[in-house]
């Protein structure tokens, strides 16, 4: 029986459900493989790199080894780097903070991933479409291509080792000379820590003379302290007496027009006594001259013996010597007036 054009039409629109359902188990076998949740709500961060290198668009991204999305594109910014985006579930958006890092792991076997280290509770949430800062580890690809450079390097450390054996052998050679040198190296470290206990013994004086000082300064300050009062009551009796002789000091012209009138006066009165000098002198010697006849006439009547005892009882030389001779006109040494 031959079959009709609808009937292999049917049959080819039920292979394509069949193939098309198998897809999407084995989609969601992977999804569930990858512990990602379909049709979850998602958020976008993403970070720059120099280098791709193992990235690729669907790279599995862990939280702290948790699997919470993957890489959603890869970009080429202006400035010719690679913006990495990253689609993460919105229930870890809590979790990925400021200070937050991705690492891309590069395993010898497997598949490389980005894993993002959970940040501190201090810093705030990365927002939507915020950017992580991302470094790369060293994977076996990356061994293998520094693998010559370290091989060189190592036969340089092994000819390096082989000449030091050579050295060591030939007890005549570098031997001696190294453990001369090393001798020398020895005594002048024996040398250098004599000198630091020596440094040290000074440090502990200068200490021991800072802590007298010091002491020596609180108790110095003490007794200023003590002697703020008695120096308040002194600056205060400067004070007064500052204002005192400026008081004495407006007085001043008021006395100094005193004392010059005094002056005055005193030249006057001099004036005056260098006029009366040669009388007075001829006046003093006619009274020497009177109180010596006045003594000579006391002791002549002393020697009567009717009033002798009313009159007071003098020496036997005369008080008074006069200046003159009255009965001869010359004073008593001879001289002539």
């Amino acid at each position: 029986m031959t079959e009709t054009s609808t009937q292999v039409n049917q049959k080819r629109l039920v292979g394509l459900l069949i193939l098309a359902t198998v897809m999407a188990l084995f989609y969601l076998i992977y999804l569930l493989r990858e512990q990602a949740i379909p049709f979850a709500n998602r958020y976008v961060v993403h970070s720059i790199v120099s280098r791709a290198d193992t990235i690729r668009v669907g790279t599995p991204v862990t939280l702290a080894g948790i699997s919470v999305g993957s890489v959603n594109a890869l970009e080429i910014t202006p400035d010719n780097q690679i913006r990495v985006v990253m689609s993460i579930e919105d229930k870890y958006f809590s979790k990925i903070r400021e200070d937050s890092r991705a690492t891309l792991i590069n395993p010898t076997f497997g598949n490389p991933y980005i894993d993002i280290a959970i940040g501190t509770s201090e810093k705030t949430a990365v927002a939507e479409g915020g950017e992580l800062a991302l470094t790369q580890t060293s994977g076996l690809p990356d061994l293998m291509a520094t693998l010559p450079q370290r091989l060189e390097q190592f036969d340089k450390i092994l000819a390096n080792h082989v000449s030091l054996s050579a050295r060591l052998l030939d007890p005549q050679g570098d031997l001696q000379e190294g453990l001369a040198g090393f001798n020398e190296s020895l005594t002048q470290f024996s040398q250098l820590a004599r000198s630091l206990s020596r440094t040290e013994d000074e440090f502990h004086r200068s200490l021991a003379n800072l802590e007298q000082i010091t002491s020596n300064s609180a108790e110095v300050v003490k007794r200023v302290v003590a002697t703020q009062g008695e120096l308040n009551r002194i600056l205060g009796s400067v004070a007064v007496t500052l204002e005192r002789l400026e008081t004495s000091t407006a007085q001043f012209p008021e006395h100094a027009i005193d004392f010059a009138q005094i002056l005055r006066d005193l030249k006057e009165v001099s004036s005056q006594l260098r006029t009366a000098t040669p009388q007075l002198t001829d006046v003093v010697q006619e009274g020497r001259n009177v109180l010596y006849e006045a003594d000579r006439t006391l002791r002549a009547s002393q020697k009567n013996f009717l009033i002798a005892p009313n009159l007071p009882k003098t020496s036997g030389e005369l008080l008074i010597r006069p200046l003159r001779d009255p009965g001869l006109g010359a004073d008593a040494t001879g001289t002539r007036r």
